[in-house]
């Protein structure tokens, strides 16, 4: 019974008095189990929930292990033992064409429990079946002949074509609206359109303005070397990119003007010059943007990506055949069946997902490994401009300390390079039972004596820097004011790194800082897009403004990308810093026509 109407829900209603008949009872049954198929298609889908093994036992027959599997419509199919079958045994091996076959597994059930029947309105029935036995049945046809598999398409990915003729299609695929600051994985994928016995080399480079590659560059470079494909068979390709956090809505992926090339057994062959694609920004993560585009997957759409699923592939058969017998050459699950996630599986899967699986953004993948040991903490304010430095160091004292006597340091590095630096030392102690400020560490900067009533063991020194300019470090010395009784000074050390005066500007530092386009003039046709990336100079990376000299000289968006008008000339970009526009400089795009 291929029952793929399953709701709207009806069930009975009973009341006293009322007559049941066996339509009744058959209404509630269907109501049970359409429920109970529609949980089923609904949240686990269509594929194999466990077993289903398919094993050659010699050369006609097969093996099929014990499993369970859930068809398109949520019916259950359950091989409750291992199956043993001769091919030829099985159904639709007599209709097979070709050596290349399948074999299927489909929900079968039949009537069982034979009993006489007492239908006086027809004579002719003898007998009616007491039970109904849902089971399973084997069959095989011609792959060539398995129905297309449906998909439901959503607007969850977007794609463009870098590469579309007669034997291939190469698509660039990217969610359509990505997470600023997560990764994202974007796939060319390459399909074989024809029969032809053709290979291809494709090269190209994507600009990619709002996002960062796995090498830190802001382009991905496309790469496909001797590929050979058989008519449908599809290839993929992974590149991951990091979503920078750019003040714009949309992103734009443009092909770089003249980077294309394209051979098909090493014969040239003409590629598009025109690829864009927009993409959106969102603050969402990602798991939100995908539970929001999964939930608007309406029943009809379901319907439509289940239709035709009334049964489970479970393996691909080569055959070889003669007039009178046939032989199995090989047997092939890998990429033919299709498994089912379930919850009782999640542990094992996080179990074995773990070896396989690192999560490591990019920045982190590409941060020097930094020695905690005695290694100064060092930040910079964006602000100011200020490189801030710091640290603990420890003075060791002699057996006899005596008041007048001076400690040093030694050579400490503070690891903000050469130049003017200024560094001052705090006394950095344990206050113990000290009514005001309670127990704890603490740091005294300047005359600890001022603090001597208020904590006890404070050590009373005066201490001086020498800073060595020219070696980016610095010595402490401590002369001892008191006696004391104590080991060893310790001390914490703050280092500020100013620029000179005449680097300054307003409170902002710009001396020597410069940007540059990666491609200052750019040759380009009507039309096209071309991405105008931008050099740091002596300066960390910030935000860049983009603007035409001219207006009717073409479009510039927020990230860069530039896109041709329909006149050709000789246009003018100017490129300048967000929070420094007095860092500039120009880029020119030579339009030409098609």
């Amino acid at each position: 019974m291929n029952n793929t109407q399953i709701y709207p829900f009806e069930r009975n209603r009973y009341y006293p008095g009322r007559r049941l008949l066996s339509t009744d009872f058959t209404a509630e049954q269907t109501y049970l189990n359409n429920k109970q198929r529609f949980l089923n298609a609904l949240m686990y889908g269509n594929g194999i929930v466990c077993g289903l093994g398919v094993f050659p036992l010699d050369d006609q027959s097969l093996l099929v292990e014990s499993g369970a599997a859930i068809d398109g419509t949520g019916r259950l199919i359950v091989v409750d033992t291992s199956e043993k079958q001769k091919l030829s045994a099985i159904i639709g091996f007599e209709e097979l064409r070709t050596n290349k076959a399948s074999l299927c597994i489909r929900y079968y059930e039949e009537g069982t429990h034979k009993a006489n029947a007492n239908e006086p309105d027809d004579p002719d029935v003898e007998a009616q079946c007491n039970r109904v036995r849902e089971g399973y049945q084997l069959f095989v046809m011609d792959t060539e002949e398995l129905p297309e598999a449906a998909s439901i398409e959503t607007a969850f990915l977007a794609k463009d074509a870098l590469l579309a003729n007669e034997n291939y299609l190469v698509q660039f695929i990217l969610p359509a609206t990505v997470s600023r600051r997560h990764l994202v994985r974007a796939i060319v994928e390459v399909e074989k359109i024809s029969d032809a016995d053709v290979s291809l080399n494709y090269f190209g480079i994507l600009q990619t303005p709002t996002f960062l590659s796995e090498f830190g560059e802001k382009h991905l470079q496309i790469e496909l070397k001797d590929l050979c494909l058989k008519k449908g068979e599809r290839a993929s390709f992974d590149y991951w990119m990091e979503t920078l956090d750019l003040p714009v809505d949309t992103a734009n992926i443009v092909l770089q003007a003249g980077s294309a090339q394209a051979f098909e057994n090493d014969r040239g062959i003409k590629v598009p010059t025109h690829f864009s694609l927009e993409i959106h920004l969102s603050n969402e993560a990602p798991e939100s943007l995908i539970n929001r585009e999964i939930g608007r997957i309406s029943l009809e759409m379901k319907a439509i990506g289940a239709r035709g699923d009334d049964f489970i592939r479970l393996a691909d058969l080569e055959l070889m055949r003669t007039e009178n017998t046939y032989r199995i050459e090989n047997v092939f699950e890998n990429g033919i069946k299709k498994y089912l996630s379930v919850p009782s599986q999640d542990l094992l899967r996080s179990e074995y997902t773990g070896f396989f699986v690192k999560k490591l953004a990019f920045s982190d993948i590409r941060q020097e490994r930094l020695v905690e040991d005695d290694t100064p903490e060092t930040r910079t304010s964006e602000k100011s401009g200020l490189e801030i430095a710091t640290g603990v160091v420890e003075i060791p004292l002699s057996e006899e300390v005596r008041k007048g006597d001076i400690y040093y340091s030694g050579e400490i590095y503070h690891g903000l390079g050469e130049g003017k630096v200024y560094v001052d030392v705090g006394y950095e102690g344990i206050s113990v039972g000290d009514k005001t400020y309670g127990g704890g560490q603490r740091t005294i900067y300047g005359n600890p004596e001022i603090f001597a009533r208020k904590q006890r063991n404070v050590v009373l020194a005066e201490t001086a820097v020498c800073v060595l300019n020219d070696k980016g470090s610095f010595e402490i010395g401590a002369r001892i004011l008191d006696d004391v009784d104590a080991i060893a000074l310790m001390y914490r050390w703050v280092a500020i790194k100013c620029p000179a005066r005449e680097e300054q500007s307003g409170n902002i530092y710009t001396r020597g800082m410069s940007i540059s386009p990666e491609t200052p003039t750019v040759r380009i046709q009507t039309g096209e897009s071309h991405y105008f990336g931008v050099q740091f100079n002596n300066m960390k990376p910030m935000d860049i403004c983009y603007e035409l000299t001219e207006s009717g000289t073409g479009d510039i968006s927020a990230d860069g990308i530039y896109t041709a008008p329909s006149n050709p000339g000789v246009y003018e970009i100017f490129i300048f810093c967000t929070d420094l526009p007095q860092i500039c400089t120009y880029a020119y795009a030579i339009v030409e026509k098609k």
